[in-house]
């Protein structure tokens, strides 16, 4: 018989990990959001992780639908048009950031606006994973719930 040792807390606490996520994104799921007409009004920086891909209008009209196109469709993703424009250049920033949004509706992606102020105009369009974590929850719990055996009389 050989005997092994010093591992088996690697295992325990693998497990333990593994309930600690599973309770937690269950709490999550179970909760109701704060704002049930889901608007966010908060003074807190958005949630932007790392683009997986970034788009910069070049004046081509049919750029951002062909951009589009060619990014795999993932319902994990968020659409991000980021406007940053200079002082007094709000309103101007505001029409572009519009115009990509529309754009963005009619190629199926429900776009969100980030406008700030900074030292240069600039607009882009990105998509990364920084969807709401607790929406993430949500959808893990319900696809828990559908991918269940179905239950034998």
């Amino acid at each position: 018989m050989i005997a092994l040792s010093g591992n088996g807390w690697l295992t325990t606490l693998a497990d333990l990990s593994l309930i600690l996520f599973m309770v937690t994104a269950n709490a999550l799921a179970q909760t109701e959001p704060a704002n049930p007409a889901g608007l966010h009004h908060s003074a807190e920086a958005p949630l932007m992780a790392e683009p997986v891909a970034i788009f910069r209008p070049d004046g081509d009209p049919d750029a951002l639908k062909h951009w589009l196109a060619s990014q795999a469709t993932d319902s994990r993703q968020r659409l991000t048009i980021r406007a940053i424009y200079l002082a007094g250049g709000e309103t101007a920033a505001v029409d572009r950031a519009i115009r990509l949004a529309r754009e963005a509706r009619d190629s199926g992606r429900e776009p969100r606006i980030v406008l700030e102020s900074g030292n240069a105009g600039d607009i882009s369009v990105s998509l990364a994973y920084d969807s709401d974590p607790a929406d993430m929850a949500r959808q893990l719990h319900s696809a828990d719930r559908t991918n269940r055996p179905e239950e034998q009389p």
